[in-house]
């Protein structure tokens, strides 16, 4: 055989897809979205009664008073909202901060350079700050990727509107370790990237808040601590902004913990503090923000004196999240709802009217999302949306009307017209689905199962191969995440889906939800707590084995993958549960917590050394001895999240146990998931031909 001849049959031996069980049902996904027509309308509303709406034939405009289809509004009659300068920034990247801020009208400009921050307002260019020094890693008005992956802070300063005062961040890292990457490993010669980067245990930025008054050039510190800045309430500070009036400075502050929370107001001529708002939750976390609206920013609020100076605030301390009003003067929080259910989001607020309407997780079924409206003090509230559907709503600018998208796991979306009460005016379009069958394929079923612990109805979902014969055993993959998420996301999603593509290759697939995600109260979130790794592991394989007595389920062929949060879900999914799972693929993982960030950790579980224990538990090198099935490790060498040393150290782990297992390296990749082919080949080989 020629050299030729030899290179090219090695190149078709690596090109193994091709060749594998199930390739030829490769493009059935294809063919199913093209048999099926999901529903999908665009719509805009112009004013109270008219929408426009785009479809096949173009842009129309209906008269949901009329109903029915009107000359079309002209360009003039809509006003286009004015963009502020800031809009026009380019956005930092992930974890950082914006280096310049401007007035409404664009004649004053701050920004950052060199550790420092500098003024321009027309000609009248300044240095504000001089004590900045990189090379003491000592900085105004900028931040640290912690605070900006973290907190949410991409702003490390902001101007009134008027341009008379600047409120900066002061970041102080000269006690933060830091971590090496090594980057452009692609290239001849490498480079080494250098972030400071806190881990668990080890000191956090030292941060602090100023008011730069501009004529005067004076600064004034604002008191967001009351002793050491390790001790007690403003170890963190964040979520920094004007009053609507421009006459106080607001901010969250929590203790290193996390278990309390202050919303603060600060004078900027004193930097005197007044805490507006605290909340507590000793055996867990508190959530470090919620979504808040300021009345007095509404066009309308003259017609509300009672509502001056106070904002539409969200907590948990009643258990699940409520509206509340609180005083932005005095501080002082005034129930507004009482559900034993969370509130998901808000949708509209009519101080005209005085009414709010918002989506709240259903009361029986968490994962269905409601329209409910209740009058600004307290009293009509009613629920508008069918409790037996998830919704996600459109509503009219004043509440007379709402474009209605209702769907399930099961149930395709339809779109319909309603009045404000939830009378159905119209169908605006439905799905067709009736040809699923003739290319094969069955619509996607929801499941439910008991949490690990007994108390909850926890839900999953289960996608179908085509030609699927439920005399037949399938294999099975497991989609995971697993980790906490916000207040405000949802635990489960409940819109309508189709079969993914690797089902194509004669994969059932799996997806299921557990303790310690959003959306389901605080003591479903609270579970997590100085547990990660232990209670949405065991309520992931709470659920693997729900579905076990299946006949179609081969119980000795369940694959699990997942990226980040999920990688580390995967790897302590086959190491904890070796009698449920037989094969995983971790991207981007943290292997012990011991390795990640000081913010999101320590909320979750607890200060080192006093929480040892718990992250110990929560370790995947604990268990690597436990290792039965197959594992494929996969990482980027410059990812600067969860970095490439928890790779190396499962690793490690379990080499030194004596395991095999496949790595793959994405060379100059950052936070990535592995290449969707080659997981698609592992689990073919581990599921399917072995």
């Amino acid at each position: 055989m020629t050299i030729t001849s030899l290179l090219c049959a090695a190149a078709l031996g690596q090109q193994r897809l091709p060749s594998m069980p199930g390739y030829e049902n490769r493009g059935k996904r294809t063919e199913l979205s093209r048999a099926v027509s999901l529903a999908s309308f665009r719509a805009s509303w112009i004013d109270d009664h008219r929408y426009i709406y785009w479809d096949s034939d173009g842009e129309a405009t209906f008269d949901a008073d009329l109903m029915m289809t009107v000359e079309a509004v002209k360009s003039t009659e809509v006003t286009p909202p004015t963009e502020h300068p800031n809009s026009g920034r380019k956005r930092p990247s992930r974890g950082r901060q914006y280096t310049e801020t401007f007035t409404p009208d664009g004649k004053t400009k701050a920004y950052h350079q060199n550790g420092n921050v500098y003024v321009e307002q027309g000609d009248n260019k300044f240095q504000l700050t001089k004590d900045g020094d990189p090379g003491k890693r000592i900085k105004f008005g900028t931040g640290s990727w912690v605070y900006g992956e973290e907190l949410g802070q991409n702003e490390a300063m902001g101007l009134t509107d008027d341009g008379s005062k600047l409120w900066l961040y002061r970041f102080d890292d000269s006690m933060v370790k830091d971590y090496h990457l090594a980057i452009n490993q692609n290239d001849p010669q490498s480079k080494l990237y250098v972030e400071a980067y806190p881990k668990p245990g080890q000191p956090n930025p030292q941060v602090d808040l100023f008011v730069a008054d501009l004529e005067t050039k004076e600064l004034t510190k604002v008191q967001v601590r009351d002793g050491e800045f390790d001790e007690g309430v403003g170890h963190y500070v964040y979520s920094i902004q004007w009053s609507p009036d421009d006459s106080r400075l607001l901010f969250y502050r929590t203790n290193r913990k996390q278990n309390i929370r202050d919303f603060c107001s600060a004078d900027p001529a004193t930097g005197e503090v007044t805490i507006l708002d605290r909340e507590t939750n000793p055996n867990a976390w508190v959530e470090n923000k919620m979504p808040m609206i300021f009345f007095d920013d509404d066009p309308e609020i003259e017609s509300r004196p009672d509502l001056k100076c106070k904002a539409l605030w969200l907590s948990a301390r009643s258990g699940n999240i409520n509206y509340g009003i609180l005083d932005l003067l005095d501080g002082g929080f005034t129930p507004l709802t009482s559900h034993a259910f969370d509130v998901r989001s808000t949708v509209q607020v009519d101080l005209k009217s005085g009414v709010l309407h918002y989506m709240a997780a259903g009361e029986k079924t968490p994962a269905f999302h409601q329209l409910h409206r209740i009058n600004l003090d307290g009293t009509g509230h009613r629920m508008l949306t069918r409790p037996d559907f998830h919704h996600t709503v459109n509503l009219s600018p004043g509440g007379r009307f709402f474009i209605d998208r209702q769907e399930t796991i099961e149930n395709a979306p339809v779109y319909v017209l309603r009045y404000h009460d939830g009378r159905q005016l119209k169908v605006l379009a439905t799905s067709d689905v009736s040809e699923m069958a003739s290319v094969g394929y069955q619509p996607t079923e929801r499941f439910r199962f008991k949490s690990a612990d007994g108390k909850y109805t926890l839900n999953g979902h289960i996608s179908f191969p085509p030609d699927f014969d439920r005399t037949k055993k399938y294999p099975v993959i497991v989609n995971v995440y697993g980790g906490p998420g916000g207040p405000m996301s949802s635990s489960f999603s409940e819109r309508y889906r189709l079969p993914s593509s690797p089902t194509e290759y004669g994969f059932i697939v799996v997806g299921m939800e557990n303790r310690g995600l959003g959306g389901r109260g605080r003591a479903f979130r609270n579970a997590l707590y100085q547990n990660m790794g232990i209670v949405e592991i065991d309520d992931q394989a709470a659920g693997v084995k729900s579905i076990w007595e299946r006949r179609y389920i081969d119980k000795t062929k369940i694959g699990v993958q997942g990226t980040s949060y999920g990688g580390y879900s995967t790897l302590m999914a086959l190491l904890r549960y070796p009698d449920v799972y037989k094969a995983g693929i971790s991207s981007s993982c943290v292997s012990t917590w011991a390795n990640y960030d000081t913010i999101y950790t320590e909320r979750y579980m607890g200060l080192l050394p006093e929480s040892k224990e718990a992250y110990d538990r929560g370790s995947t090198m604990t268990y690597a001895k436990n290792l039965e099935g197959w594992l494929m490790v996969y990482y980027g060498t410059s990812d600067d999240n969860t970095h490439p040393a928890n790779s190396y150290q499962i690793i490690s782990a379990l080499q030194r146990a004596g395991k095999s297992f496949e790595v793959q390296v994405g060379v100059d990749r950052g936070h990535s998931g592995v290449n969707r082919n080659r997981a698609l080949e592992f689990f073919i080989e581990r599921l399917v031909m072995s």
